[in-house]
């Protein structure tokens, strides 16, 4: 047993030092961004600063109509319904404005720019002929932004449309945590821990 030990700690000391601890930047409480919120919406402040390496992480449940009842698509702006949407797109396709698809969920600043949180990709309902609403992301400080958010920075959420006089529905956005490094590597050195003792039993 005590082999066992000294073997678990110096595994766990030679990881430590090699795993980077990324911060997560996430929203400080749950908030919802109607379909309406085209040209502002809700905000937030950083606090803290987040480097280019460290993450980003939220949740988005729900779905935004555009047109009416026309137009209906998840926080990745991934069509959900109808069967044909008033742009002759199916459930599963997109429209894009602006290169970003309509009705995604979009952060950013006016110095920033405004960026789409998800991505249309198959895992948020791309190709999907039932596209999921509930989605969650993580994604680098530089995949997202491009550059380093330092604290104090003021971050708005928008729906990506052209106007608004016609759209509804909301998303709901939640905090997201992310595992430290360190923390999955404990785990699964546990794990391999344990099962290792049954072995030897």
């Amino acid at each position: 047993m005590k082999k066992l030990a000294l073997i678990l700690a110096c595994a766990v000391a030679a990881v430590t030092p090699t795993v980077a601890r990324a911060a997560t930047l996430t929203i400080p409480v749950a908030v919802t961004v109607n379909g309406v919120d085209v040209f502002a919406g809700p905000q937030f402040t950083v606090s803290g600063n987040f480097g280019l390496a460290d993450t980003f992480a939220l949740t988005a449940d729900g779905e935004v109509g555009l047109a009416g009842t026309q137009f209906f698509a998840n926080a990745a702006g991934v069509i959900t319904r109808p069967d044909t949407t008033n742009t002759g797109a199916h459930p599963g396709g997109v429209t894009l404005s602006g290169g970003i698809p309509y009705a995604a969920l979009l952060i950013g600043n006016g110095s920033l720019g405004f960026r789409a949180v998800f991505p249309a990709n198959a895992a948020n309902g791309l190709g999907s002929l039932t596209p999921p609403t509930h989605l969650t992301v993580s994604r680098t400080i530089a995949d997202l932004f491009g550059v380093a958010i330092a604290d104090g920075t003021v971050l708005q959420f928008r729906i990506n449309d052209i106007n608004n006089g016609d759209n509804n529905g909301g998303f709901r956005l939640s905090p997201t945590t992310v595992p430290e490094p360190l923390t999955v590597a404990l785990l699964a050195f546990g794990l391999g821990a344990a099962a290792l003792r049954r072995r030897t039993r």
